[in-house]
């Protein structure tokens, strides 16, 4: 758990209304619970990857990726507030949080496919 002290002090709360704050789930790159993939890629090799993969790019507020690595090895390079490098490899997914900017960087023979998960709205 991570202890904001800002949140005990209604002046500095309000100090921090309309600014971002970093989600702990998002910086480790973890799925939320429920999380459930509703379409995905075609697979891509290194010469068939769409030039906009190889570019920032984001996924809509909501929706979550994942890198799926059929083949080979490749590069995610993950833009703030994620901040990070990101090697993906058969048998290890690259998750991708939502609206984070990122882009693929292929290091070699590759073939992958994303898949786009978003959460159930809850019952009731």
């Amino acid at each position: 758990m991570e202890v904001h002290e800002w949140a005990t002090d209604d002046d500095r709360c309000r100090e921090r209304v309309g600014q971002s704050i970093e989600c702990l789930r998002c910086t480790q790159r973890l799925l939320p619970e429920g999380a459930e993939a509703y379409r995905r890629t075609p697979s891509f090799d290194e010469h068939s990857t769409p030039a906009g993969l190889r570019r920032d790019h984001s996924t809509k507020q909501g929706v979550w990726g994942r890198v799926i690595v059929e083949e080979g090895e490749l590069r995610l390079e993950f833009g703030p507030p994620v901040s990070a490098t990101v090697d993906g490899r058969p048998g290890a997914p690259i998750v991708i949080p939502p609206a984070v900017v990122h882009y693929v960087r292929l290091t070699g023979r590759v073939r992958f496919h994303v898949e786009f998960l978003r959460c159930s709205p809850a019952p009731g």
